[in-house]
């Protein structure tokens, strides 16, 4: 009789194959709506991200990053509510 050989195959919990395909679909839906998005607006994502960076590497190099992250976080909101009061759709 011949014997079988042990196929070395490392089954994923289930969960995290869930979680997986979440991400999955997550990246799916976002890169969907960023091509949905006219020039203008990714433009603006991409300053606005660009700003985001540069102040987080200031102050990476300052040291001072934690006691400033809700500085940063309030300069985000502040770009995203002037961008959602630009971009208002007229009733």
């Amino acid at each position: 009789m011949k014997k079988r050989k042990k196929k070395l195959v490392r089954k994923l919990p289930k969960e995290t194959w869930f979680i997986q395909r979440l991400r999955r679909e997550a990246m799916a839906l976002f890169s969907s709506r960023i091509i949905a998005l006219d020039a203008r607006t990714v433009e603006t994502v991409k300053r606005t991200d660009g700003l985001v960076l540069h102040l987080a590497q200031m102050e990476a190099a300052h040291g001072r990053l934690a006691e400033n992250l809700v500085g940063l976080q309030a300069i985000v909101m502040a770009l995203k509510e002037r961008y959602d009061k630009e971009h208002q759709t007229q009733p």
